[in-house]
């Protein structure tokens, strides 16, 4: 429920959703008005993208045609309707741009208390019925209680456990029906989305992680589906396997630059990281998909077939958006290794998987530096992208605590922690802090794994979206920004709990014992394990772990009852 205050001392409360079956529903009543009040429901439809619902007064509404596309019905539930056609939302690719008022309902002598519920449905032909708004909105809270009942989290801060539940929200609502994770919410919905793998890797990871096993599975899908055209384009590029886009819309159709030198020369390692969307799917849940296996097998071989010369990656351009050539790139050596490893999980009767997961690790352990930092690539100066985004491919290397304050030192601003951003320099960007929280509660330093958790929150807005990163003039952006959610989410799963390189349950490490009230509940871990705990002062009173572990390492911060 939210409420939106106009010129003129006008105030309305408006509750809206969209449900799984593409109805926008929404409640509108009127608070505070003016007598004589005149208020609109307007459709206008933005050029390629979901309708948008605007209320606001005005003299008159135009009932001006749309352009031809989706069939749609715009009803209110006291009898006003409009039936035509439209772009609800982006249903299929192709469409063309267009304009105009749209269509519209408006009312006059608008009085406190009045109030009006709307439901937009897109459909598949003309003149079918829209269903009941009370039984819509029943459907769709529905939907939401069995997602969130998969897991649980429950944190003694307020802000942080509303943070929790913002952030598994924001994942869900972001999917889209194809299975894909654009980058972000509305902005990068306009031209059908934006997907980067990178992106929706971590956004899978942390569903898995929650225990939503249908939603992750769906983006498993979302390449599975495209299987037989990424086999054609590594056909023309004279390579095995399969390879994707790896800047596409929600349908997987290539967005920016040439594609084959995308997949050959700029980023190859986002197959690899899609190989370890498969990978994580049958690790998390246990499970052995044959559409997991396929899509890891498949990505496994094209790294193989076209990056890997004596056990050696090629070189490669380096970073984050940047065009500098290296050799011994650990984005890329990591991520590579995460996937032969999956490789030699899903066909164990094939060892070559695990020699070039072991040749991919040996390469990685030459880029860590005198000060026990892993570097970006061979011969890599400290700069603010230093931080090790190694945590999130391969656990337990470089993890001392040490390192990662030798690492995070070129990334300190005096307002916080900048990341590598090319030719920009920002105050503080939030979700490194998630990053560094992760890292830090791996090496087992809970102190400066909570400092660190606690950060996230910061720059919260009033409804709890928090941003991608703060300007140098202060000025927050990215609130659209989906993937530090994520980030976050991932974070705090660690922070609970996590397999240490010795296979032990490593528990509670991103605490520092200030929170002695705290539970989760069936939080998924690799190996198909299910942890359940909670933490009553200070003591842990309930532990059900589900799966094989080597034992369990408890942070002496807490104690095992």
């Amino acid at each position: 429920m939210t409420q939106v205050s106009f010129r003129k001392g006008v105030k309305v409360s408006v509750e809206a959703f969209l449900s799984d079956n593409g109805v926008l529903s929404l409640t509108v009543k009127v608070l505070e008005a003016v007598s004589g009040m005149k208020i609109a429901f307007l459709l206008l439809p933005p050029n390629w993208c979901a309708g948008t619902l605007t209320y606001f007064t005005m003299p008159d509404v135009k009932h001006i045609p749309v352009a031809e596309g989706i069939d749609f019905t715009y009803r209110i539930d006291d009898g006003g309707v409009v039936e035509g056609s439209g772009l609800m939302r982006l249903s299929k690719p192709g469409f063309e741009p267009f304009s105009g008022m749209g269509v519209g309902v408006q009312y006059g002598d608008v009085e406190n208390g009045w109030e009006a519920t709307a439901w937009i449905s897109c459909e598949d032909a003309p003149g079918k019925p829209v269903a009941d708004y009370t039984g819509l909105r029943e459907k769709h809270i529905d939907a939401w209680k069995k997602y969130y009942q998969t897991s649980d989290v429950r944190l003694p801060d307020e802000e942080m456990q509303y943070a929790a539940g913002l952030a598994r929200y924001v994942l869900r609502a972001n999917q889209f029906e194809t299975g894909s994770f654009p980058a972000g919410s509305m902005p990068y919905h306009w031209g059908g989305g934006t997907c980067c793998p990178f992106d929706a890797e971590l956004m899978q990871h942390a569903m898995l992680q929650g225990g939503n096993f249908d939603e992750a599975f769906k983006h498993v899908m979302f390449y599975v589906n495209q299987y037989e055209a990424g086999e054609k384009i590594v056909s023309e590029l004279g390579l095995k396997g399969v390879a994707f886009s790896n800047w596409s819309d929600v349908f997987g159709n290539h967005k920016s630059g040439d594609l084959k030198y995308e997949l050959t020369k700029r980023k190859p390692i986002m197959i690899a990281i899609i190989g370890m969307v498969g990978g994580n799917f049958n690790n998390i849940t246990g499970k052995r998909s044959e559409e997991a296996r396929k899509l890891v097998l498949g990505c496994a071989e094209f790294i193989k077939s076209g990056f890997v010369r004596d056990g050696k990656i090629v070189s490669l351009m380096a970073g984050n958006e940047s065009d500098v050539k290296v050799e011994r790139d650990s984005w890329m050596l990591a991520a590579s290794y995460r996937c032969f490893r999956f490789a030699q999980q899903e066909d164990p009767d094939n060892p070559e998987w695990k020699q070039l997961a072991e040749n991919m690790l040996v390469e990685l352990r030459k880029n860590i530096n005198e000060d026990g930092v892993l570097m970006p690539y061979q011969d890599a100066e400290y700069t603010a992208g230093t931080m090790p985004w190694i945590q999130y491919f391969v656990p337990n290397i470089c993890s001392g605590k040490e390192a990662l304050i030798n690492a995070r030192k070129p990334m300190t601003t005096p307002w916080g922690l900048d990341s590598d951003q090319p030719s920009e320099v920002y105050r503080d960007w939030p979700w490194n802090h998630c990053r560094l929280a992760k890292a830090f509660a791996v090496a087992k330093c809970p102190q400066e794994a909570f400092k660190h958790l606690k950060q996230w929150f910061r720059y919260a807005s009033s409804n709890g979206a928090c941003p991608e990163k703060l300007r140098l003039d202060g000025y927050a952006i990215g609130y659209w920004y989906t993937t530090p959610y994520a980030v976050f989410l991932l974070a705090l799963y660690a922070a609970f709990a996590y397999i240490g390189q010795d296979g032990r349950l490593c528990l509670l490490y991103g605490f520092d014992g200030t929170w002695q009230d705290l539970s989760i509940q069936c939080l998924r871990l690799p190996g198909g394990i299910c942890v359940s705990l909670t933490v009553q002062k200070g003591e842990v009173m309930q532990l059900d772990v589900t799966g094989e572990v080597a034992g369990i390492d408890l942070n002496p911060a807490y104690k095992l009852r």
